[in-house]
C-alpha cells in the first residue's frame, strides 16, 4: 500500500473530529490489468454501501487495511490476537462489544495491489472467509461464558441491522 503524506494526519483530525476510537478509510487500489476493474468495483462496492451503512447504524467494523485505531483502545480489549487469520474483524468485535466507537471516512487515502492471479485472488478470499468465520464462531463461544453475552446484544443489532 502506498498511502497519502497527509494520512496519519488525517487520521488524527478524524479520530478528534469524530470522537471515536478507531476510523476506517475505503481500501483503493492501483493497477488495473485486464480483467482486474471488476475486481476492484466489487472490493470498492463494500465501502460504497456497507461501510456506509455500518458508519450510519454506529456499528462499523475494521478491515485492518487504512485503519487508524487509539492505542488505549487497542490496549484495553487485550491488543491484537493471533486467534484468526482476520485479526481485524476480531479486534472490530472486541471493539465494538466493549463500546468503543469507530467511524468510516469515505476519503481514499492510500492504493495497494490486488493479487497478482485468479490463484492468488482464490486464496485471499478463502482466507478471509475463513478466518471470518471462525472470528463468529470464536466471538459466539465468548458470549456463552458468564458475564459476556448481555453487553454486546444492541451493538450486534446495530450491525445486523446496517448489513
Amino acid at each position: 500500500y502506498n498511502v497519502s503524506d497527509t494520512f496519519l494526519a488525517t487520521a488524527a483530525m478524524e479520530l478528534s473530529r469524530r470522537q471515536v476510537d478507531f476510523i476506517q478509510f475505503p481500501q483503493a487500489y492501483r493497477q488495473f490489468g485486464q480483467g482486474d476493474s471488476g475486481i476492484a468495483i466489487e472490493l470498492a462496492d463494500y465501502f460504497d454501501r456497507h461501510a456506509n451503512a455500518a458508519n450510519r447504524a454506529d456499528a462499523m467494523l475494521l478491515t485492518g487495511t487504512l485503519s487508524v485505531i487509539s492505542k488505549p483502545a487497542v490496549e484495553a480489549v487485550g491488543g491484537w490476537s493471533s486467534r484468526t487469520s482476520t485479526e481485524d474483524a476480531e479486534l472490530g468485535l472486541r471493539l465494538g462489544a466493549s463500546d468503543y466507537r469507530g467511524a468510516y471516512v469515505g476519503q481514499v487515502m492510500g492504493r495497494g495491489l490486488l493479487p497478482l492471479s485468479l490463484d492468488a485472488l482464490v486464496r485471499q478470499r478463502h482466507r478471509w472467509a475463513a478466518g471470518n468465520m471462525r472470528t463468529l464462531v470464536l466471538w459466539l463461544a465468548d458470549q456463552r461464558r458468564p458475564g459476556q453475552g448481555a453487553p454486546a446484544v444492541p451493538w450486534v443489532r446495530k450491525i445486523l441491522i446496517a448489513a
